[in-house]
């Protein structure tokens, strides 16, 4: 088998985990290569007619299967109405994140929203909430927060355990200094190149977060050619995202208000802190939580270990080596 076969086989493994089917093109462009596996691909061989190539010698050897345009894996055929039917779905839910994410995008501290997860993927079910990703002033982190909590709770759109369908959740918040995803494998570099803007105080925001996070390339070198932030559908095309201005008090004098901020700041970073360590969901085993003056991250269950072993598992079946790493990310 050549080594583009193999990368080919290992990225629908991929895709696999999320329940994603490729088209010939998304095969080529999140085509995986990693130095430390079996998938090391020369990059003469990366190319787009090597990759319908081999797509077309897998589908008749019965490796793959390929329908509407899709390729998957044989028993998972229902993988692509399902994912038609999801993209419709995320198209919808894409529109309402927007709307919201303008109005977080003008709150105090907050430079820019992001969609993440299965909203970035426009991998979305019916069910599904928000996954909004937001990016906040170096020092204001806390105050960012309990302010995006406080507007998503006033209009009642924040994501509860109870209510979920088409909520906020506001689950991940970086600063500007702090750009770069420290938790780096296949999976997590497959959901970081597609997060994208929904509104940004900054237009240079969204490049800022590409470069800090260029180490999504070493897993997917194609997407270098073909846009960080363009997983090549017509309805998840990048969007530079609204530039908004930011809503500030005009009449307390600047250093009043940086004084005032960093008392408010400490304030909340204090009561935060005691409450997050308080929960037990923050030290609930196979889970991230994260808490500091640069990142907040609230993931008490990850599905990456179940993606993992699905992925592992599959490889096994196609008498591939399983890919070694990091470990689990997203």
């Amino acid at each position: 088998m050549s080594s583009v076969a193999r990368s080919i086989l290992g990225t629908l493994a991929l895709a696999e985990t999320f329940g994603m089917p490729l088209t010939a093109f998304e095969a080529w462009k999140w085509l995986l290569r990693d130095p430390d596996s079996i998938f090391q691909v020369p990059n003469s061989h990366m190319s787009l007619r090597n990759v319908l190539v081999e797509l077309t010698a897998l589908e008749r050897a019965g490796v793959l299967a390929q329908q509407d345009g899709y390729y998957t894996f044989p028993d998972r055929r229902e993988l692509v109405e399902e994912r038609l039917w999801r993209l419709a779905i995320a198209s919808t839910k894409l529109v309402r994140a927007k709307r919201w994410a303008s109005w977080i995008a003008r709150t105090p501290y907050i430079h820019g929203v992001f969609a993440y997860g299965s909203l970035a993927t426009g991998n979305t079910r019916e069910e599904s909430d928000l996954d909004v990703f937001i990016v906040t002033d170096p020092s204001r982190i806390f105050t960012a927060r309990f302010l995006a909590s406080l507007l998503t709770e006033m209009f009642g759109i924040r994501r509860t355990r109870r209510k979920v369908r088409d909520r906020i959740c506001l689950n991940h918040y970086v600063t500007t200094s702090s750009l770069a995803f420290p938790y780096r494998s296949a999976l997590s570099a497959w959901l970081w190149a597609r997060i994208f803007p929904l509104a940004a105080r900054d237009p240079s925001l969204a490049l800022r977060f590409a470069a800090a996070n260029a180490w999504a390339a070493e897993y997917f070198p194609n997407i270098r050619e073909t846009g960080r932030f363009d997983d090549g559908q017509a309805d998840f095309s990048m969007t530079s995202g609204q530039e908004l201005a930011p809503v500030r008090p005009r009449f307390v004098p600047r250093g009043m208000m940086r004084t005032l901020g960093d008392l408010i700041e400490r304030f909340l970073r204090t009561l935060q802190l005691a409450r997050i360590r308080r929960n037990p969901l923050t030290h609930r085993p196979g889970g991230r939580v994260v808490a500091n003056d640069e990142m907040l991250i609230f993931h008490p269950e990850l599905p990456e270990a179940a993606r993992t072993r699905r992925f592992h598992a599959r490889l096994g079946m196609l008498g591939l080596a399983r890919l070694p790493g990091q470990g689990p990310g997203a």
